[in-house]
């Protein structure tokens, strides 16, 4: 019998099927996907027959681990489970903070320090796990944010982490603005070029990724997860360009209090999944 055992999304299955040869079909007959498939199981006698009628058995494991796969997740190398190209994977929470009062009335927010209104503090509920340091924009909004979310963390503020400066548009709507000529050619642009007083969109993404690289470069040598607090821009900027599978700018934004598991693989981030920190 083959045993692999290893950590969650580490790659396991890939690794074996690449390595046999097996399609699923060929899969499914001749391996245990799972352990916790045969389980619970009160009589071992039992359990170790139909553990004896499979070629292969997968295990998932807690904590760390070695799977035996290339940085393509190709068989062949002993490293760490979260092996990838430049280094090892890091797992990075990237969170929006919740709703505030600007936002609740759709008004453009960008380096107005506008705290959590009292429906986003209410929709928050603290996370079922805390780690030791939480990297968070400077805007109070993303810090009480983080407060909540990770009240025994210690907090890390990154000025780069900050929401674009929307110059002259901040403190309005759509609406207030929607006759205002500067405004309108700025939509019209696609929302890319520079806010009168602000910023353009490429400016606002190369700060973004130079704070992001700094802050995932710090935790893949501390080893640990990267948990970023910011803002749907700073979502949208980290992840157009290096998001995958790749998506339009606009739609990397989450709602407030959502955000991304991602997994730094080299210069990308591989979405894990969609997360949630609200009631």
């Amino acid at each position: 019998m083959i045993f692999v055992t290893g950590p969650l999304y580490a790659g396991k299955e890939t690794y074996i099927r690449r390595a046999l040869g097996w399609d699923e079909a060929q899969f499914r007959a001749r391996a245990v996907r799972d352990v916790q498939e045969l389980v619970p199981c009160d009589d071992l006698a039992a359990l170790a027959d139909r553990l004896a009628a499979r070629e292969l058995v997968i295990a998932t494991e807690l904590g760390g681990g070695v799977v035996p796969v290339d940085a393509d997740g190709d068989p062949g190398l002993l490293r760490p489970a979260a092996a990838i190209k430049g280094g090892v994977a890091v797992r990075v929470w990237l969170i929006r903070h919740g709703v505030t009062a600007l936002g609740e009335a759709g008004k453009y927010q960008g380096r107005l320090d506008d705290g959590l209104s009292e429906r986003g503090r209410a929709q928050l509920k603290s996370a079922a796990w805390t780690p030791s340091r939480v990297w968070v924009s400077p805007a109070r909004r993303a810090r009480e944010t983080a407060a909540i979310l990770f009240p025994k963390a210690e907090q890390i503020i990154v000025p780069n982490l900050r929401e674009m400066d929307f110059g002259a548009f901040e403190g309005r709507s759509w609406r207030e603005m929607e006759n205002d000529t500067a405004y309108r050619a700025w939509v019209d642009g696609g929302c890319a070029g520079r806010c009168p007083g602000g910023e353009d969109r490429a400016s606002f993404t190369a700060r973004v990724n130079l704070a992001l690289r700094e802050i995932l470069d710090a935790a893949e040598k501390a080893g640990e997860d990267a948990v970023i607090v910011a803002h749907g821009g700073t979502q949208m900027a980290a992840l157009a360009s290096r998001g995958e599978p790749g998506r339009d700018y606009w739609r990397w934004q989450t709602a407030c209090g959502r955000g991304w598991l991602l997994e730094r693989r080299g210069d990308t981030l591989r979405v894990v999944e969609e997360i949630a920190f609200t009631l």
